[in-house]
């Protein structure tokens, strides 16, 4: 009996194994391809990486915008462990800590959209941008290489400034807890990390400086002088009694009210985070809040903001269709 040939070898379910084979490498192919479209490709992130590094350690705007920050926390750490007799006691560090994180995280803020808001405007200006994109690393891996490069040397330099405010008020009126202090050092700054990743993705997407506008449009949004509108509306609309007393009052319905719509800002978030790992006194000013509600807030935005970035990068060069000019009708105006 001859013996079947390779091509119609059946298996034991009697399928063709030539079929069985091409319905997996299907498959796999499938799967890579969705997978693709989910995880960034990063291919040359590492010398985009370094070279971005020394560009921000080489010029002036690094030591500018550093020295800023340490003299805000430096200044505010000193400011915040005098007290103030109307508002809180100078003798309770951990309550300081949590002033001087309201300080911090909003010039840190401010550190990323000025660091990054022309990125890859400077890189189009100097005709270097299409020389990037024919190299061999993908658009991921230049937008991941050069937002990693501004934040990690301003991150490092912060944590090292907030340990200075901290030993400031050490030496006023004692060591906050050393929960707190990580919280402080380590996870505030990362509030820098959001405005990075939109103003990066935003940048390599438009060829304007569009995203200096958008990005102060955010961090004034935000800031406290801003965002404290945004609870005093959505709390009078819904029926709270929004008068200065209850402004006052940290433990009254409108500020635990407040508080948690606090939790949706990535500035207050950072805040909140300082708060829910200090003592009883600091733990008051976020009233009503869940004790995990601040890191969740935190770690959602540095998502949102790193897909927002990659979907934007992504975008870049892809062909759309036209919209329709809002004066067509009027071809004398549209001109």
């Amino acid at each position: 009996m001859r013996a079947p040939s390779r091509g119609t070898a059946r298996s034991k379910t009697g399928t063709p194994s030539l079929w069985r084979k091409g319905a997996v490498r299907r498959t796999a192919t499938t799967t890579s391809s969705s997978l693709g479209r989910i995880l960034p490709d990063v291919r040359g992130w590492r010398p985009t990486f370094r070279q971005q590094v020394l560009s921000e350690f080489g010029g002036r705007k690094f030591l500018v915008l550093i020295g800023i920050y340490g003299f805000a926390a430096i200044a505010g750490a000193y400011g915040a462990s005098s007290g103030s007799p109307d508002r809180w006691e100078p003798s309770d560090p951990s309550v300081d800590l949590f002033i001087l994180s309201s300080i911090t995280t909003f010039f840190a803020a401010l550190l990323g959209v000025a660091v990054s808001f022309d990125t890859f405007f400077r890189e189009r200006v100097n005709g270097t941008f299409e020389t990037m994109l024919v190299h061999p690393v993908s658009r991921e891996g230049i937008f991941l290489g050069k937002t990693l490069a501004q934040f990690v040397p301003y991150y490092l330099v912060m944590a090292l400034l907030n340990d200075i405010g901290v030993l400031v008020i050490a030496r006023n009126v004692g060591y906050p807890g050393p929960v707190q202090i990580a919280a402080f050092v380590l996870l505030a700054p990362l509030v820098m990390l959001v405005f990075v990743l939109l103003l990066n993705g935003l940048s390599f997407a438009r060829p304007t400086s569009r995203s200096l506008v958008v990005g102060l449009a955010l961090w004034l949004f935000f800031s406290p002088f801003v965002w404290t509108l945004v609870p005093a509306s959505l709390g009078y609309a819904l029926g709270y009694e929004v008068t200065e007393e209850s402004t006052s009052d940290i433990k009254s319905d409108y500020s635990v009210f407040a508080n948690r719509v606090d939790m949706t800002n990535p500035i207050f978030a950072a805040i909140g985070m300082v708060s829910m790992t200090g003592d009883e006194d600091a733990d008051d000013y976020v009233e009503g809040v869940p004790r995990a509600a601040p890191f969740l807030s935190m770690a959602l935005w540095l998502l949102l903001s790193a897909a927002a970035g990659v979907r934007w990068v992504r975008s870049c060069g892809v062909n759309r269709p036209k919209r329709d000019h809002p004066f067509r009708l009027l071809p004398h105006i549209g001109q």
